[in-house]
C-alpha cells in the first residue's frame, strides 16, 4: 500500500497528450511477475467521475485485442511531441528527449492505414 505522495510518485508516472483528436485511451494494463491483465474503462479515474457516477472497468481476454491495446499504450508512452508529464504541481512540462520526434496520434493513424491495406 502506498502511504504517502512521494512514494506514489516513485511508482506511477502520468502522461497527458492533447493533440488533434480530443480523445484519450481508457486502457489499464496491470502487470505482476510478467503476467499482464488488460482492462478498458468508461471514464477517467478522477474524483468527479468516481464519486458521483457509476463507472465500469471490464477485463479484456482476447490476445489480439490485448496486443492492439498494448500498441496504443506504447505509442502514447513514446510520444515526445504532444505528451506532457503530469507532475501534480501544475507545471506539466512537455516530455522531450533527443530522439526522433514521435507524435502518437499520427503514428497510430499510420498504423491503422497499414492494417487496412493488409485486409
Amino acid at each position: 500500500m502506498v502511504t504517502n505522495q512521494s512514494q506514489l510518485n516513485k511508482n506511477i508516472e502520468i502522461v497527458s497528450i492533447v493533440d488533434k483528436f480530443l480523445e484519450h485511451s481508457r486502457i489499464l494494463i496491470f502487470c505482476n511477475n510478467e503476467v499482464e491483465k488488460y482492462y478498458i474503462t468508461s471514464a477517467d479515474w478522477m474524483t468527479r467521475n468516481l464519486d458521483h457516477r457509476i463507472e465500469v472497468a471490464v477485463p479484456i481476454y482476447s490476445k489480439s485485442i490485448q496486443h492492439e491495446l498494448k500498441t496504443i499504450v506504447e505509442y502514447e508512452w513514446d510520444d515526445n511531441v504532444k505528451a506532457r508529464i503530469v507532475d501534480g504541481k501544475g507545471k506539466n512540462e512537455f516530455k522531450t528527449n533527443a530522439e526522433e520526434p514521435f507524435r502518437s496520434q499520427e503514428k497510430l493513424m499510420e498504423h491503422y492505414r497499414e492494417l487496412e491495406k493488409e485486409d
